[in-house]
């Protein structure tokens, strides 16, 4: 198992309470998760910026350097517990590519039923062993029949069919976010969310109760996305209701 951890807020943030002086921040949950940490940090300036490291996060200089300047819009973290792959950096979370950014909690058996499910270009792509950039590779293959136009409604539509496709591949919770919104999925791994309604307001998703805060479980099976614009909001794409 691993730990993601998702943040967007209505502007710029420091990042660093979640990352490594919670009480169960990354930093210490890494502890068990000692194979690998990632971060990545977007803003509407400079786009995502991502570090990685195969070390684990709590004895690795490189996290606290990086957690100083975590400041930004939105963010993607993880730190690992490897299942599939090696211990090392080409397998470590959030995966990149273009404007997408992808970290993923579970395990997923059938990798050569869902490699057949991967465009030639998308498998290219893919540098390290794990299933997990598989995952990835897929949800891009699917996002690639979209036009550069295409509304947030075909977005959502879009992955939400291939969240649904997935199903009997494994445990597949994730999130996935171009910087503007964050996906989060739900499937055979916990995840939580949190609204926080102060200066400013944010919603975070995280695989534990980072803080002591009112968390709430997302319900299995959930699609859920996260908007900036008009206000900070979380809104279903398909699951169970409440």
């Amino acid at each position: 198992m691993c730990r993601l951890l998702g943040i967007t807020t209505e502007r710029a943030t420091d990042f660093s309470r979640c990352l490594r002086d919670a009480p169960r921040s990354l930093a210490a949950l890494s502890q068990l998760h000692p194979d690998g940490w990632g971060i990545g940090v977007w803003t509407m300036s400079l786009g995502w910026r991502v570090a990685k490291s195969a070390r684990c996060a709590q004895a690795d200089g490189d996290f606290d350097r990086v957690v100083r300047h975590a400041r930004g819009q939105t963010l993607v973290a993880h730190i690992r517990k490897r299942t599939v792959g090696d211990t090392a950096v080409e397998n470590c979370h959030p995966f990149a590519q273009g404007k997408w950014i992808f970290a993923h909690n579970g395990t997923v058996h059938a990798t050569d039923k869902l490699r057949e499910l991967i465009s030639p270009t998308r498998l290219d792509n893919v540098r390290g062993q794990t299933d997990s950039e598989l995952i990835f590779a897929y949800l891009l293959t699917h996002l690639d029949t979209l036009s550069p136009t295409a509304t947030r409604a075909n977005v959502d539509r879009t992955i939400a069919s291939a969240v649904a496709n997935l199903d009997g591949h494994g445990s597949t919770t994730f999130l996935l976010s171009d910087g503007v919104v964050i996906y989060a999925h739900r499937n055979g791994r916990s995840l939580y969310s949190l609204v926080r309604n102060g200066e400013p307001g944010a919603v975070l998703f995280a695989s534990e109760r980072v803080t002591d805060e009112p968390w709430e479980e997302v319900a299995e099976g959930s699609l859920l996305r996260v908007t900036r614009k008009p206000s900070l909001a979380i809104h279903r794409v398909n699951g169970p209701e409440k």
